[in-house]
């Protein structure tokens, strides 16, 4: 086998640390053009690596025609959606430099184009019919604003790049030009009519370097059900993986690699009472014990409480809730219709029922029409008072600038962008500055109540190692057991926090270190045997 016709390079730099696992979208790309003929490799956590550029080399030959970097976990992220993140370096004393440190797509524009000259560089070097495409869920923010080093980019897929990345690649062998737009000088692909409508499989193989009982990332349906007002992805459908696809992936991937620990990649889990009834039927029937996180809903289980139950008996052990407000006429706007003293019930019992085997997060959105600074303090209150959540994010309300010529096509608008005076916004711009107001808050006045609510909130749950529900399975990977992470997640004290810290690092470090040895040898174990 010659070296890569492909590479694909992926990181979830947007979690500091031992971060998460890995990103699934990279694996799906990699099954497809495998299916279709051509030799790919996915290269993930590339960039911590310490000689990336060197590492690069081992995969490049004459032949290699794409490389492909994932945009989801690796844009720049908006000033306002950075709060979180503000409000926890300044919790554990850490400066920006140590944040920055390993986050490729979080350094300054130069430095990012650097990166990018060197990158060049290698490839006309190793590779000089190589092209260079960015994809994933972020780059419509790119058609919309492209900076000086999207110029680096040779083409830009918007969409899901299931079926365009195929396409593009038999392109690019045949030495064709894939139809594309120009906007402000960078190269886009559209979505193409009539693309994939499934939820596919990732059919993960040893020339993924898998390591043994790692946890995975798996896709369970794509899309959402509902329409949330404040909303960017897909709404209004949900795209189910048929339960044999999914029950056959599973024991697969616990055949070939011994995995039982999972991120379910799911917009909503709970969507349907069906949905949760079919899968965890499935999981409970399993020859082995599921672990699993993914995002849910807190109407839903109000609705169907006993969902929850079945959720944490088929093996859930983490959840994330975007509850977004307590206020009960921004709830309703925002199309979380549900009353919040129902919310405010049913955590209280879940929470009480089930700590000892789930960590329950969840997060609010500061700035929502019909939200007031009282109501917004309200919240904080309620949430200092009352403990049943392990983890509550704060993130700023954000608006995208709209065009009607790419809604739908480009990007599923949020209904706040599309129509905002009807949500009673009274002033929004982008330029010079961004700024928005409605009828009861405007941005400034959202981004000093985020602050100061999570400072609050800080000061009551403490900054603990563990933050987000998808660093679960990294830990279990890491070799880290339910009761470890527990005590991650809840035991806030300094000391806890840098003994957590070091041996989650320490252990990262050294699983790193075999994933990108592992990859590197079957790369060439793989070529030499095509070159004999």
């Amino acid at each position: 086998m010659p070296a890569a016709d492909v590479i694909l390079l992926s990181d979830v730099t947007s979690s500091l640390g031992s971060t998460t696992s890995r990103y699934c979208g990279p694996y799906v790309l990699s099954t497809r053009l495998e299916h279709a003929g051509f030799n790919t490799v996915v290269i993930d956590y590339f960039t911590r690596h310490p000689d990336f550029f060197g590492y690069l080399e081992g995969f490049l030959g004459q032949n290699t025609m794409m490389l492909g970097l994932s945009s989801t976990f690796l844009s720049p992220y908006e000033p306002e959606l950075s709060i979180e993140r503000l409000r926890r370096r300044e919790m554990r004393g850490e400066r920006n430099e140590r944040y920055y440190r390993d986050s490729l797509w979080h350094l300054e524009e130069p430095s990012m184009q650097e990166w990018f000259i060197r990158l060049k560089q290698v490839l006309s070097r190793r590779s000089p019919k190589c092209r260079i495409v960015l994809g994933g869920a972020k780059a419509p923010l790119i058609y919309q604003r492209p900076l000086a080093m999207h110029r680096f980019f040779d083409y830009i897929v918007l969409g899901q790049a299931d079926d365009s990345i195929v396409d593009l690649a038999r392109c690019f062998k045949e030495g064709r030009t894939p139809a594309h737009t120009v906007r402000n000088g960078v190269a886009f692909l559209q979505p193409q009519p009539g693309a994939l409508q499934g939820c596919p499989s990732a059919q993960l193989t040893d020339k993924h370097a898998i390591l043994r009982g790692e946890g995975l990332p798996i896709e369970i349906s794509r899309g959402c059900l509902y329409n949330c007002k404040f909303c960017y992805y897909d709404k209004k459908e949900s795209i189910r993986k048929n339960l044999d696809a999914l029950r056959s992936e599973l024991i697969r991937n616990y055949e070939n690699f011994g995995s039982t620990v999972y991120h379910f990649c799911d917009d909503c889990f709970n969507d349907t009472k069906d949905k949760v009834e079919g899968v965890c039927g499935l999981l409970l029937n399993l020859p082995f014990k599921v672990e699993w996180v993914s995002y849910a809903r807190a109407d839903l289980h109000v609705k169907f409480p006993e969902t929850l139950d079945l959720m944490v008996k088929a093996g859930c052990r983490s959840l994330q809730y975007g509850i977004e407000t307590f206020n009960p006429e921004a709830g309703k706007a925002a199309g979380k219709a549900v009353p919040p003293i129902k919310v405010k019930e049913f955590f209280k019992t879940a929470y009480q029922r089930h700590n000892s085997q789930v960590i329950f997060n969840a997060s609010f959105i500061v700035g929502l029409p019909h939200e007031t600074p009282d109501s917004q303090r309200e919240t904080t209150s309620w949430l200092t008072e009352n403990r049943v959540f392990d983890f509550v994010s704060y993130g700023v309300l954000g608006l995208r600038k709209y065009e009607a010529g790419i809604d739908g096509a480009v990007v599923d608008y949020s209904d706040y962008s599309r129509n905002p005076g009807r949500y009673g916004f009274k002033e929004i711009r982008f330029e010079p500055d961004y700024y928005w107001r409605h009828e009861t808050m405007d941005l400034v006045q959202a981004r000093e109540l985020a602050i100061e609510g999570l400072k609050l909130i800080a000061a009551c749950y403490g900054s603990p190692y563990f933050m987000s529900t998808f660093m679960y399975p990294r830990m279990r990977s890491l070799d880290f057991n339910h009761e470890d992470i527990l005590d991650m997640a809840r035991q806030s004290d300094e000391a806890n926090c840098r003994r957590w810290k070091s041996q989650a690092d320490s252990r990262m470090e050294e699983w790193l270190g075999r994933y990108w040895d592992l990859l590197l040898k079957i790369n060439t174990s793989l070529s030499g045997a095509g070159r004999a």
